[in-house]
């Protein structure tokens, strides 16, 4: 198994999308990793779906779902 190391260490705090550190138990990482989640399982869905309409609105869920994650 490779090791894998951030040169950060574990003091107790995981980076978010730009230099702001949070604790481990703050709920933003746990947000993150749903939404991501969510977004994975409804690109599934599009891409296994053959109906134009429906991967429309499944897109447009997508690209709300990343606004969240973004903002």
């Amino acid at each position: 198994m490779a090791k894998v190391t951030t040169g950060t260490g574990d003091t107790g705090y995981t980076d978010l999308l730009g230099e702001q550190r949070v604790p481990k138990s703050d709920p933003r990482p746990d947000t993150v990793g749903t939404v991501d989640e969510a977004t994975s399982a409804l690109g599934l869905a599009r891409a296994m779906t053959s109906d134009p309409k429906v991967k429309e609105i499944i897109y447009q869920i997508q690209q709300e779902l990343y606004m969240l994650w973004v903002n």
